[in-house]
């Protein structure tokens, strides 16, 4: 009966300071930009016009009716209702790339954030030449946008996947994703960004 009476209390206060620690640690955060693409939500994007870029990301809802490629609906809602972004295949021109600009004038306060987002890359044919989903989250103007701090290549399986990428970036700022095509059945969409700040009061968490 001690024994027990011991391992409660051991758990009591394992669960208590766990809770301290998720409250300052994971909990201090700050909302600096959300995008899920519906009509009517607070959520700021635009189409590349710089000569890097060679075609359009396309708003669209339900599948992208490409016969093994694309998924069936959004990330938001999982319905046909619902809004994501995607860059539509073609076996014609591969290698071609769409740029999305995210946000206007981001800033961290100081500096460190966690960008996070959906996407879905899937190639049902194969064999898998799918093309690549890259992500430029410091992105500060002029022709040159850097290299990318988080790819994505080939098929990925036919469901949205959540990507989680904590960096660093001082100064106002934009991000950017850019799809690039594969062969045929090389759809690539994404849904639902968030970018959260990192630090809190000078602190980092």
């Amino acid at each position: 009966m001690l024994l027990f009476v011991k391992q409660l209390y051991a758990i009591i206060i394992f669960v208590l300071l766990f809770s301290s620690w998720l409250i300052e640690n994971v909990l201090c955060y700050e909302q600096v930009f959300s995008c899920d693409f519906e009509t009517g939500s607070n959520c700021t994007f635009k189409q590349w016009y710089y000569p890097s870029d060679n075609f359009d990301w396309t708003q669209w809802q339900g599948s992208t009716g490409g016969a093994y490629s694309g998924p069936s609906s959004d990330h938001t809602y999982g319905n046909i209702s619902g809004n994501y972004m995607y860059t539509q295949s073609n076996a014609d021109k591969r290698g071609e790339n769409a740029i999305l600009q995210i946000g206007e004038k981001l800033k961290l306060s100081a500096g460190r954030g966690v960008l996070r987002f959906y996407y879905h890359m899937e190639d049902r044919d194969g064999p898998d030449s799918l093309g690549d989903l890259k992500v430029y989250g410091c992105y500060q103007g002029g022709r040159n946008i850097g290299e990318p701090m988080w790819t994505r290549s080939k098929s990925q399986g036919d469901k949205w996947l959540m990507a989680e990428i904590v960096y660093e970036c001082r100064g106002e700022f934009q991000v950017l994703f850019e799809g690039i095509r594969g062969t045929r059945d090389s759809d690539i969409a994404i849904d639902d960004i968030l970018l959260l700040d990192l630090s809190i009061d000078g602190r980092y968490i």
